[in-house]
């Protein structure tokens, strides 16, 4: 299979983050987990089912999804194509670590092989070996955010039916096949595919109006006990190279005031170079229900992007007794100032980062 233009190439970006992008709405909503529910017997099949029983078993695997499959380890292959017209393919490796923690390793196509897709909570970071660049960023909150949260919403609101329509293997696992549909016509139909025991999205495929596929991500392999290092899911596991900054894609706050009325923390501005000055303002949605915010600055020619959010208590905790803590790896730096996390990328010089630190630390 082949990419024919950068549509299709950013199609298979967004299909391969999907289930990741899911897994961060889904962070975003979850609350702590309970035991999860047994799925109703495994001795009759969906389909066999009594309508209520198959609605009941469908919602009881969407919360095994939930409570239990979000927070699986595992390192799995898994298969992409876009079927709307000409088929696309892509194949990768993917490394789970829990909730909202995935590395993506691209083995095929020959153009999109040896990138790196590395999602550390809202956190992305893209590795492109032709651009011999990192494209870090907030996940920003596009059509699959959105989508995925319209999911959990629906589901909520019973604006969704959610019912177990069918079983199959994938990946050598039991599946059972949850589809949501909306209630009313021309929305997107998905099928989830859930393994039975641990809860993991195995498949995932959506439907157009004729009840074909239109776009499929599944595993092909999946392997439960291997070891999942946490070190791959540091950002200074990918190569060794310089740092971009990527900008969200929908429209900039009005401005600092705008944007601090969205969250629960104080919005600082640091001194920036001389030459750069403010020139865009978003708060994106972080798991656990906080907000990040995200500010870039610009020379009119070099950009730069300082992302804020709350310090996580565990990263808090460990960097107390390091005053003056910060951390500087190719034009993309870290510090802490007043419980407030700060990433800058896109910096030219450490010291550039450094004079900006200091002021925020003052």
């Amino acid at each position: 299979m082949h990419l024919s233009n950068r549509t299709q190439r950013l199609g298979l970006y967004r299909l391969a983050l999907a289930g990741s992008l899911l897994v961060l709405a889904c962070a975003c909503h979850a609350q702590r987990p309970k035991a999860p529910p047994v799925p109703g017997s495994g001795s009759l099949r969906a389909g066999a089912l009594p309508e209520r029983a198959r609605i009941q078993r469908g919602r009881e695997l969407l919360e095994l999804y939930l409570r239990q499959g979000l927070r699986q380890r595992y390192v799995a292959e898994q298969t992409v194509r876009l079927l709307d017209g000409e088929v696309t393919e892509s194949r990768q490796v993917i490394r789970s670590a829990g909730l909202a923690r995935q590395r993506i390793e691209y083995s095929s196509p020959p153009t999109l092989k040896g990138e790196v897709l590395l999602l550390i909570g809202s956190r992305l970071l893209h590795y492109r070996p032709a651009a011999n660049r990192i494209f870090e960023g907030i996940i920003p909150v596009d059509e699959l955010q959105n989508r995925a949260r319209d999911l959990l919403e629906g589901l909520r609101t019973r604006k969704l039916s959610v019912r177990a329509v069918g079983e199959q293997q994938v990946a050598g696992q039991d599946a059972a096949i949850v589809e949501v549909r909306p209630l009313r016509p021309g929305g997107t139909v998905k099928r989830l595919y859930i393994d039975t025991k641990t809860g993991v999205r195995l498949r995932m495929e959506d439907l157009d109006a004729n009840g074909a596929a239109v776009r499929e991500t599944f595993y092909t392999r999946i392997d439960y006990s291997a070891p999942v290092d946490d070190a791959a899911f540091r950002p200074d596991s990918l190569p060794d190279v310089p740092h971009a900054p990527v900008f969200p894609r929908t429209p900039p706050l009005p401005g600092v005031q705008a944007a601090q009325a969205q969250v629960g923390y104080t919005i600082r501005e640091p001194a920036v170079p001389a030459g750069f000055s403010l020139d865009g303002v978003w708060v994106i949605d972080a798991p656990g229900g906080t907000k990040a915010t995200l500010l870039r600055y610009t020379d009119s020619v070099n950009a730069m992007a300082l992302i804020l959010q709350l310090a996580p208590a565990g990263m808090l905790a460990r960097r107390a007794q390091q005053e003056g803590w910060f951390r500087f790896r190719n034009g993309s730096a870290q510090w802490i100032a007043d419980g407030i996390l700060y990433t800058l990328v896109g910096a030219s010089r450490p010291e550039v980062a450094r004079r900006m630190a200091r002021s925020l630390r003052g």
